[in-house]
């Protein structure tokens, strides 16, 4: 998206690296979900994060180097 390239990269969270130089690319920012990070669509400012057995969490990436919790469903186990 854009500069960026989103990450889900499982108990590691959700990786945020600046792609806009491609021989040196750089981890910026990202965010620790409670679960483990499966997959990961971004819209807008919006990454939607599949945390395995937390649900969805959605994170507000409009400032790479600061992604915080935007909100999310729970899912039961």
């Amino acid at each position: 998206a854009g500069s960026y390239a989103y990450v889900a990269d499982g108990i590691s969270g959700l990786h945020v690296i600046e792609v806009s130089d491609p021989t040196n690319c750089a981890r910026v920012g990202g965010y620790d979900p409670p679960g483990t990070a499966f997959a990961v669509a971004v819209s807008g400012n919006y990454a939607y994060v599949a945390d395995y057995d937390a649900g969805l969490q959605i994170i507000d990436v409009s400032d790479p180097t600061n992604c915080v919790r935007g909100g999310g469903w729970a899912t039961t186990a």
